[in-house]
C-alpha cells in the first residue's frame, strides 16, 4: 500500500503542477491578446489618419487641376467666340458680294437666254420649212422609186415564174425518164428473179433426184449389210447350237421353229427400223437444205428490194433538194437585184438632193452679191 500511496501523492502533485502551469499559460495568453488588441487598434488609428491625410491631399490636387482646366476652357471658349464673330462678319460681307454677283449673272444669263431662244425659234421655223419641203420632195422621189421597184419586181417575178415553170417542166421530163428507166430496171430485175427461181427449181429437182438415188443406194447397201449380219448371226447360232448339242440333248423341232421365227421377226423389225431412220434422216437433210436455200434467196431479194427503195428515196431527196436550192437561188438573185436597184435609186436621190441644196445655198449668196 505504501507504493500506491506514494504514486497517488506524486500524481496528485503533478496534476496540481500542470493545473497551475495551465492557469499561468491562460493568463499570459489573455495578457498577450490584450496587448495585441491594443497594438492593432493603434495601427488602425494610424492607418485611418494616414488615409484621411492622403484623401485631403488628393482632393486638394483634384480641385486645383479642375480649376486649371476650367480656366483653360474659358480661355479657349473666349477665343473661339471671338474667332466665330470675326468669321461671321467676313462671311456676311462675302455673301452680300456673292449675292450681288449672282443676281447680276442671273440677269445677264436671262437676257442671253431670251436672245438665244428668239434666234433658235427663228432658225427652227426656217429649218422646219426647209425640212418640210425636203421631206415632201424626198417622199415624192421615194414614191416614184417604190412604184418603179414594184414594177421591176413584178416583171422579174413574172420572168422568174416563167423560168421556174420551164425548169419544172424540164425536171418533170427528167423525172419521167428516170421513172421509165427505173421501171425498166424493175422489169429486168423481175425477169432475172424469175430466171433465178427457174434455175433454183431445176437445181432443187436435180438435188432431189440425186438424194433419192443416194437413198436407194443407201437402202440397198443397208439391206446388204443387214443380210450379211443376218447370215453371220445364223451361222453363229448354228455353231452355238451344234456346240451345245454335244452337252445337252437336242431341243424339240417345235421349239427350234419358234426360235427361228422369233429370230426372223426380230431381224425384220431391226431392218425396218434401220430403213425408217435412214429415210427420215435423208428427208430431214433435204428439207433443211431446201429451207436454207429458200431463206438465202428470200434474204437476197429483201436486201435488193431495200437497196432499191433506199436508192429511189435518195434520188427523190436529191431532186427535191436541187429544186429547193434552185428556187432559193432564183429568189436570192431577184432579191439582190431589187436591193441593188433600190440602193442605186437611193444614191441617185441623195445626189440630186445634195445638188439641189447646193443650188439653193448658192442662190442667197448670188442675191447678196447682187445687192
Amino acid at each position: 500500500m505504501g507504493a500506491i500511496s506514494d504514486d497517488m501523492t506524486r500524481l496528485s502533485e503533478e496534476i496540481s503542477t500542470l493545473r497551475n502551469a495551465r492557469r499561468e499559460f491562460a493568463g499570459r495568453l489573455a495578457e498577450e491578446a490584450k496587448e495585441r488588441k491594443t497594438a492593432v487598434r493603434t495601427l488602425q488609428n494610424g492607418f485611418r489618419k494616414t488615409h484621411q491625410a492622403s484623401a485631403k491631399e488628393a482632393r486638394k490636387t483634384r480641385l486645383t487641376f479642375i480649376s486649371d482646366i476650367k480656366g483653360e476652357v474659358a480661355a479657349l471658349q473666349a477665343a473661339l467666340h471671338s474667332s466665330l464673330a470675326e468669321y461671321r462678319k467676313s462671311y456676311a460681307a462675302e455673301a452680300r458680294a456673292a449675292g450681288k454677283a449672282r443676281s447680276q449673272l442671273v440677269t445677264n444669263l436671262k437676257h442671253e437666254l431670251l436672245q438665244k431662244h428668239a434666234e433658235l425659234r427663228e432658225a427652227r421655223s426656217k429649218t422646219a420649212k426647209r425640212d418640210r419641203a425636203d421631206r415632201l420632195a424626198t417622199l415624192s422621189g421615194i414614191k416614184e422609186n417604190v412604184a418603179e421597184t414594184c414594177r421591176n419586181s413584178q416583171r422579174e417575178l413574172a420572168a422568174f415564174t416563167r423560168s421556174y415553170r420551164a425548169t419544172a417542166n424540164n425536171d418533170k421530163a427528167e423525172r419521167m425518164s428516170t421513172l421509165a428507166g427505173i421501171r425498166d430496171s424493175v422489169a429486168q430485175l423481175r425477169r432475172e428473179i424469175r430466171s433465178e427461181l427457174t434455175d433454183y427449181r431445176k437445181i432443187y429437182r436435180a438435188g432431189a433426184k440425186q438424194h433419192r438415188t443416194d437413198r436407194v443406194a443407201f437402202v440397198n447397201e443397208l439391206k446388204k449389210t443387214v443380210a450379211d449380219v443376218r447370215q453371220q448371226t445364223v451361222s453363229e447360232l448354228d455353231e452355238a447350237r451344234h456346240a451345245w448339242s454335244g452337252i445337252f440333248p437336242a431341243a424339240p423341232a417345235g421349239e427350234r421353229d419358234s426360235d427361228r421365227k422369233a429370230r426372223d421377226e426380230a431381224e425384220l423389225m431391226a431392218k425396218q427400223e434401220a430403213e425408217r431412220k435412214a429415210h427420215a434422216e435423208i428427208e430431214r437433210k433435204a428439207k433443211e437444205e431446201a429451207e436454207r436455200k429458200a431463206l438465202e434467196e428470200a434474204e437476197r431479194m429483201a436486201k435488193q428490194e431495200t437497196e432499191r427503195k433506199a436508192r429511189e428515196e435518195a434520188e427523190r431527196k436529191a431532186k427535191e433538194e436541187a429544186e429547193h436550192k434552185a428556187k432559193q437561188e432564183a429568189e436570192r438573185k431577184a432579191r439582190e437585184e431589187a436591193e441593188r436597184k433600190a440602193q442605186e435609186e437611193a444614191q441617185k436621190r441623195k445626189k440630186a438632193e445634195a445638188e439641189r441644196q447646193a443650188k439653193e445655198e448658192k442662190k442667197p449668196a448670188a442675191k447678196g452679191k447682187t445687192k
